[in-house]
């Protein structure tokens, strides 16, 4: 195996998993490499060490997310404008503002429709014993899967403490969150565990 011998924008790469052993092997000796996107032409650097994640993830004047997209590919002006609505290729403070503008919403309408006490919904730790699940019956596949496991938690009768935390600015990595799709998506969770309710006359307890 050698420095770009593997194409990391094909999907096809990472279907037997995370190829572990080509990350390593460039950050030994490409930490900051240049890959070209064969599909578009455009290209990308791979930074692969914790540090540098660390430092360009926290330098979004710079390392911006916005202002051409955390995607790969070049968007005609139209096109650029659509996507700078995705929480994903927005940069702080704009991300954080939409991200708790959101969730505050859905707390609000989840309380007024099911009389649930959630202070959050689309928190991603949660915890439950695995007894519970036939209760769940979880078939979401997307960012409302949160939402959806917390209203049938509530819907079901189970006992449901919220742990208080904090959530501090994200080290690496980034947001994968679509704003106003993935808004809809659990939207739309909701609405239907409400109409699912009301065909039941289905009532929770905290």
């Amino acid at each position: 195996m050698e420095v770009g011998s593997l194409d990391l924008c094909n999907p096809d790469t990472f279907v037997e998993g995370v190829p572990h052993e080509y990350f390593a092997l460039l950050r030994r000796e490409a930490p900051l490499y240049w890959h070209e996107d064969k599909t578009t032409g455009v290209g990308f650097w791979a930074v692969t060490k914790h540090a540098d994640l660390v430092a360009v993830n926290r330098d979004t004047s710079t390392y911006s997310s916005f202002l051409r997209t955390s995607l790969f590919g070049e968007f005609d002006p139209t096109l650029l404008d659509q996507q700078r609505m995705m929480l994903v290729n927005m940069d702080p403070p704009l991300h954080t503002r939409y991200r708790r503008l959101g969730n505050k919403g859905f707390v609000l309408l989840v309380r007024a429709l099911f009389g649930a006490r959630y202070s959050d919904l689309c928190y991603g730790y949660n915890a439950f014993w695995r007894r519970v699940l036939p209760q769940l019956d979880l078939d979401a596949d997307g960012f409302e899967i949160e939402t959806m496991l917390n209203i049938r938690a509530f819907k079901a009768g189970l006992v449901i403490k919220e742990v208080p935390s904090f959530e501090a600015e994200r080290i690496h990595g980034v947001g994968r969150l679509a704003t106003f799709p993935d808004g809809w998506r659990v939207l739309k969770t909701i609405w239907r565990e409400r109409r699912a309710s009301g065909a039941r006359g289905e009532s929770g307890s905290r």
